[in-house]
């Protein structure tokens, strides 16, 4: 269950099930846990104490949403035209938020039990049932849907947990 205080803040949040799954924590932010799950540095454009960018991604002073999307497309993903949520046993999904004016606000990742995961910025980890959850004025909404091909390997474990109904217990154990 999420607190009263996030649900406030998300209003879509508890409606679409939002769980939280950690305790506040300020080192790292959405986009590193939806890149690699790094908990150990907060990946944003720029230069500083524990910030991190990949080098060769373009860096937007003003954090406009085509550099996320640039970033995550070095990591393999590819833009998706449709905007389908729905889990796909051979793919790894994103979703990149953002403000009205292209700001980028927030990214969320698809989890192998088909639920998504976020970062909420220097608080807690969660978990919610669609992309909708977190649409609100705080991080104003889906611009870009973005997936990836998973290796075989991964293809099989992830079908295999499905299979045996252990797909959320794969949550909390692979990316």
């Amino acid at each position: 269950m999420i607190s009263d205080e996030l649900a406030r803040q998300h209003p879509n949040l508890r409606a679409d099930g939002g769980k939280k799954t950690s305790g506040k924590d300020p080192v790292y932010n959405c986009v590193a846990w939806a890149a690699k799950r790094d908990k150990y540095w907060w990946w944003q454009p720029g230069a500083g104490t524990g910030l991190h960018w990949p080098a060769g991604v373009r860096q937007d002073p003003n954090y406009g949403y085509e550099c996320f999307v640039e970033l995550f497309e070095s990591r393999g993903y590819e833009r998706c035209n449709d905007f389908n949520y729905q889990f796909e046993i051979g793919y790894e999904k994103i979703v990149i938020y953002s403000f009205p004016d292209g700001e980028f606000s927030h990214v969320a990742k698809q989890l192998s039990s088909g639920k998504w995961t976020s970062k909420l910025g220097p608080d807690e980890d969660i978990r919610h049932n669609t992309p909708h959850g977190l649409e609100d004025k705080s991080y104003g909404s889906v611009k870009q849907l973005l997936r990836k091909q998973c290796n075989p390997p991964w293809i099989i474990t992830r079908w295999l947990l499905r299979l045996l109904g252990l797909a959320e217990i794969g949550d909390n154990i692979f990316p």
